[in-house]
């Protein structure tokens, strides 16, 4: 007799896991017919059925994309091969950051099993089954897959639980159920679980060193030089590099040009996107060292910082300071100072000069009232930050890493965890952060202790302000030669951010008046702001 769960199938309301069979439920009497998938694999339709072929993949076992993996990784899927040869409950699991090459290893460990691999992200699959919630697509996909005695690849498994809820039962119990091995790929953070009481065979795959970086490019573009420039300069790994060669290899091809250094850097800027939602925003514009009116020391100050990012592979790798003094690929900086004085510009110069894109966090979305939240905010902050190698600037730090106190109350001590939990994502993060604060005192000394580089932005002397007069004025107002900017400087001792609202505050008196400007709407403009920083003067100045 047939098992109760396969009767059960038979009724119009039953579940069919496998989507083997369809039953009409307009008639007195069961009646059942083949999927229309299976017909047309029977009939020799070896394509996989929407939607289902929207978003998983089939390669043959000799069809796997030229990508260098450590020796490491590949010794360790052969032995993930012999064991889930011997064992149909087995899975493998490809731990590692996105790009490290989770996909390249599912392959080979297809082609050690003989097998073709249907490749599909999990996260996709579960988004169009939103959209339809009749279709079970994983349950269809494990049957595709039985059909051809195919491996399946489940990559970002992480995503049946990135809700906070349970996983869907249907799909846990297809991937408990299916009667052949299979193959998933986790980001590892939070360590997400495996209920699905199978053995898992788990293969690591950490962020690639320099050596094995630079292999990866010359597999992908066949110059050695710039492999070496290319693998120094960006941290990604090698699936991440197979994917930028072929996406600019097809974008210069559609160009009819050449794969150049160009080429493949604006892929890599394109897949180094960063998505921080409602936490921060990009700053777009990027200013220039001819922009900035600074003491030369800070100016020496900042392109130490930058060369520090620049060549990190040299001297953490290559010269061996990683290993010995256990240093982390990140920078840091902190820039202090009056309001105005630059601290944010110069943050955007030195993203400008690495080709970075420059990521303000908003804290005031961080911190939340909820026990764990600001953490949890600040995870996700860095976390998608070392994906797309952003730089982050934390404006106004001291609200956020200000000194821990001691512990009176319950809000005191998880202010104090919040603190303890920047400092730690601080020291492991790999990107670039910039820290600006107009009081130093107030931030915590552990984290001072943990940053490269403490700049401090002075207020500008008399002849930099005159300086700063000059380049913030548009050229195109023609008052250059009519202004005594020696003058203006002398009478009026503000900061850059403040001379730049002067400025602004001269056109628009000059707009409001309908004619342009004048030297005295300079001198009106900043008498205005001067008033409203709480230095008053005792007339309205005009200009000599």
């Amino acid at each position: 007799l047939a098992e109760p769960s396969a009767i059960r199938a038979l009724h119009p309301s039953g579940t069919r896991r496998a989507a083997l069979i369809v039953v009409a439920d307009d008639e007195p009497a069961a009646k059942l017919r083949l999927a229309s998938p299976i017909v047309d694999w029977l009939c020799g339709d070896d394509r996989l059925p929407e939607p289902l072929a929207s978003c998983a993949r089939i390669s043959s076992a000799d069809g796997a994309p030229a990508v260098h993996l450590p020796a490491a990784v590949t010794t360790a899927v052969d032995e993930v091969a012999s064991w889930l040869a011997d064992d149909p409950r087995a899975i493998a699991a490809f731990v590692g950051p996105r790009g490290v090459g989770r996909r390249a290893a599912a392959h080979r460990l297809a082609r050690a099993l003989g097998r073709a691999l249907i490749d599909a992200p999990l996260d996709k699959l579960l988004e169009l089954e939103k959209k339809d919630r009749g279709k079970q697509l994983v349950p269809q996909l494990l049957t595709q897959a039985r059909l051809r005695g195919a491996l399946v690849y489940l990559g970002e498994i992480d995503s049946l639980w990135s809700d906070g809820k349970d996983p869907d039962p249907i799909v846990m119990r297809a991937l408990a159920d299916h009667p052949a091995p299979f193959a998933i790929g986790a980001i590892g953070r939070g360590g997400a679980n495996l209920p699905f009481g199978r053995p898992v065979h788990a293969v690591r795959m950490p962020r690639v060193d320099l050596e094995d970086r630079e292999r990866a490019w010359m597999l992908a573009v066949s110059d050695a030089a710039l492999a070496a420039e290319l693998g120094g300069r960006y941290v990604i790994g090698p699936g991440a590099i197979a994917e930028v060669a072929a996406e600019a290899a097809a974008h210069a091809a559609s160009r009819k040009a050449q794969l150049d250094r160009n080429a493949l850097e604006d892929a890599v800027a394109r897949r180094l996107s960063i998505r921080l939602g409602a936490f921060g925003t990009l700053i777009t514009r990027k200013a220039r060292f001819d922009e900035m009116v600074l003491p030369d020391d800070v100016v020496e100050t900042l392109h130490d910082m930058i060369a520090m990012v620049r060549e990190r592979s040299q001297i953490l790798e290559r010269w061996g300071y990683a290993r010995h003094l256990g240093l982390t690929r990140g920078v840091s900086g902190l820039f202090s100072g009056e309001p105005g004085t630059g601290k944010t510009m110069a943050a955007s110069v030195v993203a400008s000069e690495l080709g970075l894109e420059l990521m303000r966090i908003d804290l005031s979305a961080i911190v939340s009232k909820y026990v764990g939240e600001t953490e949890k905010n600040l995870g996700r902050v860095f976390d998608q930050a070392q994906d797309a190698h952003a730089m982050l600037l934390f404006d106004e730090a001291d609200s956020l890493f200000g000194k821990r106190t001691e512990v009176k109350t319950a809000q005191d001590r998880y202010a104090n965890l919040e603190v303890n939990y920047l400092l730690q994502r601080m020291e492991t993060f790999d990107g670039v952060s910039v820290l600006t604060s107009n009081l130093e005192g107030s931030i915590d000394n552990a984290l001072l202790r943990r940053l490269n580089f403490r700049i401090r932005f002075p207020e500008p002397e008399a002849e930099e302000r005159v300086l700063l007069w000059q380049k913030l004025l548009p050229p195109e107002t023609g008052l250059h030669a009519q202004v005594d900017f020696l003058a203006l400087a002398n009478k009026f001792e503000m900061t850059g951010g403040y001379i730049k609202n002067a400025v602004v505050r001269a056109a628009v008196i000059a707009a409001r008046d309908g004619r342009v400007m004048t030297p005295d709407d300079l001198w009106s403009g900043a008498h205005h702001e001067y008033a409203e920083m709480g230095k008053v003067m005792p007339t309205e100045t005009r200009a000599p």
